[in-house]
């Protein structure tokens, strides 16, 4: 088995077990699978256009694939500044802000209360409340003062899967045109297939499903409109061992944030505090100085250590320079289920030696 860490998941990469990994907090809601995060986002969009909404509020930490939907439907975008403290991620929420829906996320999987007593509120002076749960799926979170909620698989297991969920009796009548999206998933099946062959050392042209994990993106940029997941998606996310995929993370988080904590170097930090009892991390995010992240990034790179930025700033981003500071040193660290702690063990020695050059 090769020793690379991070980057696409593969075939096979998670184990099976009894207990699928759908969105666990079905109680109340209403739930249907789409092809993305980004697909459930622009139906909820869609629905609240026609609705009448014209304007959201939304923190400036965010993909572009979260603001693009509200664009493409004409709703003005505001955005509320999340910067990085030295005991995490903080929000300048304005609670008078004048927009029509309110847009709340919690990052990698730990959950701020703070976001649901927003939710309460919001709720009561008549907002409209979006959670994007893609961060969150496997936290227990609170939902009860959210009109929309949705996510996407894909970043926890190898599927091409997202999820709408609306409240109470609300209908999601998904229409006649929607479609698989089968050029985009076969791609994908193919790309998971020709990695899981490559990480189990067979002779693979890594370079062929690179290409593929880029082309297949590509194609999701340009054409997402009304699509549903693939019957191979549901079957891995139906299968797939939750309690594994909790417990395997969480294990390796606490490794890393302890690790990092231990290194007492004030070039880099953990960018969230402490993991709660629930909390289920998709990655644990570090704060390097600006000027040290990106050479530690190529460092562990050189390491076939794979870490991801999240995410890349874009034109779509208009936010203060303070909102910006959070882009500029995020580094995220791997800690899902395809690794145990020794891998931990190797990305904190890695980070050591770097700090120590």
């Amino acid at each position: 088995m090769k020793k690379e860490i991070g980057s696409e998941f593969w075939t096979g990469c998670s184990p099976l077990g009894t207990h699928g990994c759908e969105w666990p907090h079905t109680q109340d809601w209403l739930v249907r699978e789409t092809l993305s995060g980004r697909v459930a986002l622009e139906f909820i969009v869609e629905k609240l256009s026609l609705e009448g909404v014209f304007s959201v509020y939304m923190p400036s930490y965010c993909c572009h694939t979260m603001i693009e939907p509200f664009l493409k439907h004409d709703v003005k975008v505001s955005f509320y500044d999340v910067v990085p403290t030295t005991s995490g991620l903080k929000r300048q929420f304005d609670p008078n802000h004048g927009c029509d829906v309110v847009f709340l996320f919690d990052y990698f999987g730990f959950v701020d209360a703070v976001t649901f007593a927003i939710a309460k509120e919001q709720h009561a002076k008549g907002k409209l409340v979006i959670y994007d749960a893609t961060h969150a799926i496997y936290s227990l979170i609170n939902c009860d003062d959210c009109d929309y909620v949705f996510g996407s698989y894909r970043k926890w297991m190898d599927v091409n899967c997202g999820f709408v969920a609306v409240k109470g009796n609300a209908d999601i009548d998904f229409g006649a045109d929607w479609h698989q999206y089968n050029a985009y998933t076969e791609m994908r099946t193919r790309m998971f297939d020709l990695k899981a062959r490559y990480m189990n050392d067979e002779v693979v042209d890594k370079q062929q499903f690179l290409a593929w994990i880029n082309e297949a993106e590509e194609m999701l940029e340009q054409d997402y409109h009304h699509t549903l997941p693939d019957q191979r998606s549901l079957d891995v996310l139906r299968q797939t061992d939750y309690s594994f995929l909790v417990q395997s993370r969480r294990h390796n988080a606490s490794i890393l944030m302890k690790g990092i904590a231990d290194l007492k170097d004030e070039r880099v930090r953990c960018l969230v505090g402490k993991m709660g009892t629930y909390d289920t991390p998709l990655f644990v995010p570090i704060y390097v100085q600006a000027e040290h992240r990106d050479e530690l990034r190529h460092y562990l790179i050189k390491h076939n250590i794979y870490c991801p930025v999240h995410w890349p700033l874009c034109y779509l981003h208009h936010i203060s320079n303070a909102a910006n500071e959070v882009y500029q040193g995020e580094l995220s660290l791997l800690c899902d289920q395809r690794y145990d702690h020794f891998d931990m063990y190797r990305i904190v020695e890695t980070i050591k030696e770097y700090l120590e050059k």
